[in-house]
């Protein structure tokens, strides 16, 4: 129901703006299912992390979250009621390991930053962008884009936690925020979630 919806504003917004080629529909595409799909849930999820207190920890979750998801791509659960246990988990929850990630020692806490840097390089050489069935991305120029926007994406957060900012705990949110996208993007990930690729990510991984 969603998609269609969204095709159809993605097509009336083609004919009047007859310029928009099919690679800058689909972006527009993909950008009016996050709209939708995701801003009810993130109001809800505002409302609970702020009973939690700990809204401004969740805030940092999601703008880190939003960097790389929308560059690497990641798997997408089916019920929104399923999704939004499942997100508001993440969001809430990371602040919540970040705090507890910072009671380690200083060296512990950057070779977990090490090996996460190094996972997520291999996950991005594999599987980035990491489309879905409902919301495929085939086309080859969009996704040499996209990948190295996940790579990107990455090296801006780790040169916030690393040398910017001066809260430890913030750090920790950014670098488990690219542990934890990066997961979302695997195969057993997509298997476990009962998530199916999208033909871009099949054919970059020979599954078709």
């Amino acid at each position: 129901m969603l998609e269609k919806f969204c095709q159809r504003i993605t097509n009336y917004i083609r004919t009047k703006m007859p310029n928009i080629d099919d690679e800058k529909a689909e972006t527009i595409n993909f950008g009016l299912l996050v709209l939708f799909g995701e801003g009810p849930k993130l109001i809800i999820l505002v409302l609970l992390a702020f009973w939690l207190d700990i809204l401004f920890l969740t805030f940092v979750t999601l703008i880190s979250m939003f960097i790389y998801r929308t560059q690497g791509g990641g798997f997408h659960l089916y019920g929104h009621i399923h999704c939004f246990v499942f997100s508001a988990s993440i969001f809430c929850g990371t602040g919540l390991l970040a705090q507890a990630m910072s009671n380690l020692s200083m060296l512990i806490q950057y070779w977990i930053y090490i090996l996460i840097f190094i996972f997520a390089m291999i996950v991005i050489d594999k599987y980035a962008p990491a489309d879905t069935k409902n919301i495929p991305m085939i086309r080859p120029k969009l996704r040499k884009r996209k990948r190295l926007g996940s790579y990107i994406a990455i090296i801006l957060l780790y040169i916030f936690a690393v040398l910017i900012s001066k809260n430890q705990v913030i750090s920790n949110i950014c670098i488990l925020v690219v542990f934890i996208q990066s997961l979302t993007m695997t195969k057993p990930a997509y298997i476990f979630f009962k998530c199916e690729y999208g033909e871009g990510t099949k054919q970059q991984l020979n599954m078709v």
